[in-house]
């Protein structure tokens, strides 16, 4: 009895329940009795187009099981279950030639591949098959293009803070959005308000009360946020605020943190000859001598049951400095509040270098730029050379507008407000009204006893702060001491 084999395939399978494979393989089995052949293999691809050009595993197993022997006769619904491809036909024809096995179809007639007349019926039934593939994939994307140029939705699952169609607000999403947006540009990051989102049990768009990280963050970097489709309905947020989201997302890599100054202090002893050598602050060292400070980050290491930062050896760096966590958090933070929290200084920071206006037009205009380049007639190398310099111009505006808005907690709090807002701000907050002003502490090494130090902790601050500024900071900390 012929040992036959049976290929079922079907493009897209929207609900997964495979009931269009499974009439296929159905029918083909009532074929393979007709005619007498046994069944000995079954090979589905589900969900996997011929046209697309990918691997279509079950495929390429059965051509395997072809060329080892295994089976004398193919059973498919209809040639094109087969192939789409003239590519993929011609290969198929050369092994089932070679190995001299029969192809019968459900729908479409035989083909005896083994003829000339029959190879011929195949190549013709498969152009048409390609044809019909070409065809319908050139309509759809005409149709996609003419739906985005009238500003329609084109189709696919509802976008989260919308009713379907873009037709209308959903209220309830666009208070979560604008909650979740605030926290964002705020400095926290997704992680923790992805685990609120499942503490509360907020549905998602399709109603799963399940959210990840880069469901969450699809959602915000979407332009629909303050241009949805159609124009039928307001937005959920305004350009800005959209613009700074995307910025942010893309280039600022927010994670979670449990200690305030953790990456943010840095070791600060010096090293002799690879030998770690204490300096007092200020300090010069002998002429001549070579000294080379460590310059690691310092990581959270508890000492004694009490919060520590440490600069840690297994991270590359010397393990000689340590400074007790209240004490540095509670410095750094009173020095911080006294640089930022008064009207004057405030209002310089808000104000100065604010590079964000001109970089979101400069996104704008470039992007315009890139609709008109599109419709450009020039050669295609003169268009891609065009494309990726405008691209360029995105990235570098958009970095601009992602390191204005790292820093938007500031506008968050009213000025001489700081102080008494900070209590109430977490950890990730404190840590990006740090960051928005400070490049790194550095933690100069001293003798024991004496962790507590206060001209251990050398504060660098960003350019923006002049030296007159940080000035009347320290006086008013030695006002209040």
């Amino acid at each position: 009895m012929t040992r036959a084999a049976i290929y079922a395939r079907i493009s897209r399978d929207r609900a997964g329940a495979g009931l269009g494979v499974d009439r296929q393989a159905a029918e083909c089995r009532e074929l393979a009795t007709r005619r007498g052949w046994d069944v000995v293999a079954t090979f589905i691809d589900n969900d996997i187009s011929a046209f697309s050009g990918k691997v279509r595993p079950q495929y390429e197993a059965l051509l395997g099981a072809i060329e080892g022997g295994r089976v004398e006769a193919v059973l498919a619904w209809h040639n094109d279950r087969l192939h789409r491809s003239p590519k993929e036909l011609e290969r198929f024809i050369d092994l089932v030639e070679h190995h001299k096995v029969a192809v019968a179809v459900v729908q479409g007639g035989d083909y005896d591949l083994t003829t000339s007349n029959g190879r011929l019926s195949a190549r013709i039934v498969g152009a048409v098959a390609r044809h019909e593939s070409e065809h319908k994939s050139e309509r759809l994307r005409s149709k996609m293009r003419q739906l985005a140029a009238d500003g329609r939705w084109r189709g696919g699952n509802r976008h989260y803070g919308y009713e379907r169609g873009y037709t209308a607000v959903c209220e309830a999403e666009a208070i979560v959005i604008r909650q979740v947006a605030g926290r964002v540009l705020g400095g926290e990051p997704t992680a923790r308000i992805v685990a609120d989102l499942n503490r509360y049990g907020i549905p998602t768009a399709n109603g799963a009360r399940i959210w990840h990280g880069i469901t969450l963050k699809g959602i915000l970097r979407s332009p629909a946020l303050s241009s949805p489709p159609g124009g039928q309905c307001p937005p959920v947020l305004d350009d800005v605020t959209s613009a700074r989201l995307r910025a942010v997302l893309k280039h600022g890599k927010v994670t979670t943190q449990r200690t305030l100054l953790a990456s943010v202090l840095v070791c600060g002893n010096i090293l002799k000859s690879g030998e770690p050598v204490a300096h007092q602050p200020g300090e010069l060292p002998a002429p001549g001598e070579l000294d080379v400070a460590c310059g690691r980050p310092m990581g959270s290491r508890p000492q004694h049951g009490r919060p520590a930062y440490a600069c840690r050896t297994e991270l590359g760096g010397c393990g000689s400095v340590t400074v007790m966590g209240d004490f540095a958090d509670e410095f750094v933070s009173r020095h911080v509040i006294a640089v930022l929290d008064t009207r004057a200084l405030a209002a310089m920071l808000n104000d100065e270098d604010n590079d964000e206006p001109a970089a979101l037009f400069e996104i704008e205009r470039a992007k315009a730029e890139m609709v008109e380049l599109a419709d450009l007639d020039a050669p295609l190398a003169f268009k891609a050379a065009q494309a990726n310099a405008l691209q360029r111009k995105i990235e570098a505006a958009e970095a601009k507008v992602a390191a204005s808005a790292r820093s938007n907690i500031l506008r968050l709090v009213q000025p001489g407000q700081l102080a008494s807002r900070w209590p109430s701000l977490t950890v990730d907050q404190r840590r990006a009204v740090i960051r928005s002003v400070v490049t790194r502490v550095e933690c100069l090494p001293t003798g024991k006893g004496r962790q507590g130090r206060a001209n251990r902790l050398a504060i660098h601050y960003r350019g923006r702060l002049d030296p007159a500024n940080v000035a009347k900071a320290a006086a008013v900390l030695r006002a209040a001491r």
